[in-house]
């Protein structure tokens, strides 16, 4: 899962125009932040990285190369 943070970075500020109307301004920034989360055993030892998550599978490895002769054929069909 994916951990949303909102900070606040300024002093909101309230701006009138001349017809009346008001313009709220909050200078925030929204960081994302996501990826696997660390393991820790009942001991209190973190577990170990399992291969398949340092290393891409053969099956991913063809999926890019498709992917990029996808786009090298897209390109090359375009300049046509």
């Amino acid at each position: 899962m994916s951990n949303i943070q909102i900070n606040k970075t300024g002093e909101p500020d309230i701006i009138q125009a001349s017809d009346g109307r008001l313009t709220l301004s909050v200078p925030i920034q929204i960081k994302r932040r996501s990826g696997r989360k660390l393991v820790t055993l009942p001991n209190g030892e973190i577990a170990k990285a399992r291969h398949w998550d340092t290393a891409a599978t053969p099956l991913q490895l063809a999926l890019a190369r498709g992917i990029a002769g996808l786009i090298c054929w897209n390109r090359v069909k375009s300049n046509l």
